[in-house]
């Protein structure tokens, strides 16, 4: 199982139209291979998995932060600003785990 942040759409009014289009594509484009694998996807709500990793309002450099600690060996692959994004999906991945877990018990 894979789990992947779902999407939702932007106000044309906030340059919505240009950044939903892409932000779709490579949705389905990560939907599709996913499904050509096999592999099921489950979406999970930002604020659901932000909530269970202590992160609700709290910046991107939190999820940076949060994620050198949980993964010491990945540190150096989350050192600067920019590497939220990887921060970020590494603990979807984490609550995704966690979750799998509990569903197994």
């Amino acid at each position: 199982v894979a789990y992947v942040e779902q999407q939702h759409a932007f106000p044309p009014s906030m340059g919505g139209s240009q950044a939903n289009f892409a932000r779709g594509r490579s949705f389905g484009m990560i939907e599709g291979v996913l499904g050509a694998l096999g592999i099921r996807m489950e979406t999970v709500p930002a604020a659901k998995w932000k909530a269970a990793m202590a992160l609700r309002g709290k910046d991107k450099e939190a999820s940076r932060e949060l994620a050198q600690r949980l993964f010491p060996a990945l540190a150096g692959q989350l050192q600067r600003k920019k590497d939220e994004g990887r921060a970020e999906a590494l603990l979807i991945a984490l609550y995704g785990q966690r979750k799998e877990e509990r569903r197994d018990a």
